[in-house]
């Protein structure tokens, strides 16, 4: 770039007002100011944005933005972009954007969770599956990228040995309601009917007479060159029809990852007997029981004939292997201090879906819980 033109593009850059110029933090380049508006408002702990309470823990400081207004034009579009909103109502989520926050900082909301539960599914619904311009998912939040959905379900049937509960849950047919519609409103259909781009095609090599120098000879072409040359012709024809997304959905926004997860609340016996393998029994000194068998029903051996589902395989059911990678203890605002346990989430028909099983730790505090 030329000094001129650097000249012209420094003097396009607007002054600041007075009242901050000589301030210390404006002295800083925009990215390390952006730096820093992230650690004051974006979450470290991993936990969801979610409606105001009287008291709540957060290592959030969004007050920041009420020091003056360059900062709060510069680092509101962070707070709304870089933080997960966690809705459990619908007209929450419709509220929040058209009466609580500015619509220009809410067109930022990029990553959105809503918690659904079984016997609220009427509630959900309509506004998931409506194109209403005034309330619905689509038009309250056009930019989110990725939508979570912790769907609560009730079909863990308690009084059923835990093997026997791996496929009712997926079997739902309120959770076929709300990915069927979430499918229909975003159309995941058009997009998934994209074939991909043909591969490239393999290196040429000439099969013609080459000269002295390893070169081949101008004005000769090889049947194999003939080949090749028609080869490449067709390519370029079926690249102008495939692997190119249609003009209908260019000008689209693309679909936001869309990903439920199935949240179920099981007994102890059932959540040890599902993450905790034979082998692992052993290892601690306890004898499995005979046959396989729990206090609740057939345990499940570590290698399963299925084998070990990974994330983004399509969709074909879970097995316990699947919930024995991911444990932990949590202190979730939800379902409390619980121990937790979940699949990867694998393809549905353009959802992606995973399997949560927890069960609750009454002697835990849960800070969250006033």
């Amino acid at each position: 770039m030329s000094r001129v033109n650097a000249d012209r593009e420094l003097n396009d850059i607007p002054e600041l007002p007075e009242s901050v110029s000589h301030s210390i933090l404006f002295e800083l380049p925009r990215e390390i100011r952006d730096r820093i508006y992230s650690f004051c408002l974006a979450a470290h702990d991993g936990l969801a944005v979610e409606w105001p309470k009287e008291k709540r823990k957060s290592g959030r400081q969004p007050q920041l933005l009420r020091v003056c207004k360059i900062i709060r034009d510069e680092a509101a579009p962070m707070l709304y972009t870089l933080n997960k909103l966690s809705f459990s109502h619908p007209s929450d989520a419709n509220m929040f954007v058209r009466a609580l926050s500015a619509p220009n900082f809410a067109r930022f909301i990029s990553l959105l969770e809503l918690q659904i539960r079984a016997t609220d599914n009427r509630l959900w619904m309509p506004y998931l599956t409506s194109t209403d311009d005034k309330r619905s998912l689509k038009a309250d939040f056009p930019s989110v990228r990725t939508l979570c959905i912790r769907y609560k379900s009730n079909r863990w049937i308690h009084t059923l040995p835990p093997e026997s509960n791996m496929r009712p849950w997926s079997e739902d047919i309120r959770l076929l309601e709300i990915m069927d519609g979430l499918r229909n409103v975003f159309r995941l259909a058009d997009y998934a009917a994209i074939p991909p781009p043909p591969p490239p095609p393999p290196p040429q090599v000439h099969h013609g007479r080459l000269g002295p120098d390893g070169t081949p000879l101008g004005g000769i072409i090889g049947e194999r060159d003939f080949l090749d040359y028609i080869d490449e012709k067709e390519d370029r024809k079926r690249q102008t029809s495939y692997g190119r997304v249609p003009s209908s959905l260019a000008t689209r926004q693309p679909p936001p990852v869309i990903k439920i997860t199935v949240s179920c609340r099981v007994h102890q016996n059932h959540f040890t007997a599902l993450v905790t393998s034979a082998d692992a029994l052993r290892a601690q000194g306890s004898r499995p029981a005979p046959n396989g068998q729990t206090p609740t029903g057939p345990a499940e051996d570590a290698e399963h004939p299925m084998g070990a589902v990974r994330e983004g395989d399509e969709f074909r059911g879970f097995t316990p292997v699947d919930l024995r990678r991911r444990m932990k203890g949590v202190d979730d605002p939800y379902v409390g201090a619980a121990s937790l346990a979940s699949t990867p989430f694998a393809n549905n028909k353009g959802v992606l879906l995973a399997l949560e099983i927890y069960c609750s730790e009454s002697r835990r505090e849960n800070p969250h819980q006033n």
